[in-house]
C-alpha cells in the first residue's frame, strides 16, 4: 500500500531535478551524462541518481533518444527485428532539428522542413525513480492516433475531451471500448506508438515509446497544443521520433524499424474455428463434425489451452485429449489445418524440463 500511495505523490509532484553533467559530441550520435540534484532517499521508490542519455540520428526522418541509469542495468523491452533500420542512413545531429537544454535537462525538436519546433520536453515533466518514470513533451498540433489495442469511435482518440488517459498494460483482455476517460482499462496487448498531426502544416509526426511496463498515457490539450506524459512504473526512457511528413511515410519508417507484416498464407485466409472452453476431444470433433452436417465452410481448427496437460506448454492431455494425432491427420485429408496455442508463459515448475531450460 506505502508504495501506490508514493506511486500516486509521485504522479502529482513529480518535478525535473536532473541536469546535464557533461556531453560528448559525435557526427551522428552523443552521450549526455546527467546527474539529479535532489537525491532524497525513498524507502519505496528510490530515485536514480545518474542518467546517461544517447541521441542518435538513425535516418534523415528518424532520432533516437534513450535515457538509462548509469549506475544499475534495468530491464530493457527488445527491438526484435533482425532487419530493423536496414532502409536507414544514418544522419548528422545537426541536421535532424536537435537542441539541448542543460538545465534542467530536455530537449526540442525543430523540424528541418517545417522550421518550427514541433516537439518540446522542456513544457513537461520528468522523473526516474527505480518504480516510477515520468516523461512529458508538448507537440505543436493535438489530433492523436494511435495507443492500441483499444476500441475508440473515431480515427483520432481523445476527439472530444480536452483531457484524457490511457492505460497500456497488455494483460490478456478483450480488446475494451475506451474513450480516454481514465478507466485504466487494460488491454490484450499494447502498442507504445501514436502520431500527432501538426497544426500548422497537418503533417503528422510519430512516436515510438519502446517500454513494456505497466504504464498511463494522458493527453491534455492547450490551445492547439498537446502535452503528452507518460507513466510508468518500470524499465527506461526510449523514444524514437518519426518527423513530419504524411501518415503513409511516417508509418513506412516506423515498420521500416520494427519490421513489416509477413504476407499470411493462402489458407490463414479462410475460415478458422476457435474456442476457449473445449475440454475434450470429442467437444473438438462435435464441432467439426457440424460444419460437415450444416456444409459450412471450414479451413482452420483451433485449439486453446485446454488441450495441455495442466495447462503445461508442449504437453497433451493424454485422457482428454487421446487420439489427437490421428484427428488431426484426418484434418489433413480434407485439406484442413489444426493450430495449437502456445502460451507465452511457461509453468511454474522446477521439474518440468521446459522450465529448467528457461532458467
Amino acid at each position: 500500500m506505502i508504495q501506490w500511495v508514493a506511486f500516486f505523490l509521485a504522479i502529482v509532484t513529480a518535478t525535473n531535478n536532473f541536469h546535464v553533467d557533461s556531453v560528448q559530441k559525435g557526427e551522428y550520435s552523443w552521450t549526455i551524462k546527467l546527474i539529479n540534484r535532489a537525491v532524497a532517499e525513498s524507502a519505496s521508490n528510490k530515485p536514480i541518481k545518474k542518467a546517461k542519455a544517447t541521441v542518435e540520428g538513425l535516418h534523415k526522418k528518424v532520432l533516437h533518444v534513450k535515457i538509462v541509469d548509469e549506475e544499475e542495468e534495468r530491464w530493457e523491452a527488445p527491438l526484435i527485428n533482425p532487419q530493423a533500420g536496414q532502409h536507414y542512413t544514418k544522419t548528422p545531429i545537426a541536421s535532424l532539428g536537435f537542441e539541448l537544454v542543460n538545465s534542467p535537462f530536455g530537449f526540442k525538436i525543430t523540424d528541418p522542413e517545417l522550421k518550427e519546433v514541433v516537439i518540446d520536453t522542456t513544457a513537461g515533466s520528468f522523473d526516474f525513480r527505480d518504480k516510477y518514470l515520468e516523461f512529458g513533451y508538448k507537440f505543436a498540433g493535438d489530433q492523436v492516433m494511435g495507443l492500441g489495442e483499444r476500441i475508440t469511435e473515431r480515427l483520432f482518440v481523445c476527439h472530444d475531451r480536452d483531457l484524457c488517459k490511457y492505460t497500456l498494460w497488455g494483460k490478456d483482455e478483450p480488446s475494451p471500448y475506451d474513450d480516454g476517460g481514465g478507466n485504466c482499462l487494460a488491454t490484450y496487448g499494447q502498442q507504445p506508438f501514436y502520431m500527432v498531426q501538426l497544426k500548422k502544416s497537418r503533417k503528422f509526426v510519430g512516436v515510438l515509446y519502446l517500454n513494456s511496463n505497466d504504464q498511463d498515457v494522458t493527453l491534455k490539450r492547450d490551445q492547439g497544443t498537446l502535452l503528452v506524459t507518460h507513466r510508468n512504473i518500470g524499465g527506461v526512457f526510449d523514444f524514437y521520433f518519426f518527423y513530419a511528413g504524411t501518415a503513409e511515410s511516417v508509418l513506412v519508417d516506423y515498420h521500416d524499424l520494427i519490421g513489416r507484416p509477413y504476407l499470411p498464407p493462402l489458407w490463414s485466409m479462410g475460415y478458422h474455428q476457435c474456442r476457449y472452453g473445449w475440454k475434450t476431444l470429442d467437444k473438438v470433433k462435435e464441432v467439426v463434425g457440424k460444419f460437415e452436417e450444416n456444409d459450412l465452410p471450414l479451413d482452420v481448427v483451433w485449439a486453446d489451452i485446454d488441450y495441455m496437460k495442466d495447462y503445461a506448454d508442449f504437453t497433451v492431455d493424454p485422457v482428454r485429449y487421446a487420439g489427437l494425432k490421428e484427428f488431426v491427420e484426418n484434418l489433413h485429408t480434407k485439406k484442413m489445418r489444426w493450430v495449437p496455442i502456445i502460451d507465452a508463459g511457461l509453468k511454474y515448475d522446477k521439474n518440468d524440463k521446459y522450465y529448467i531450460l528457461g532458467e
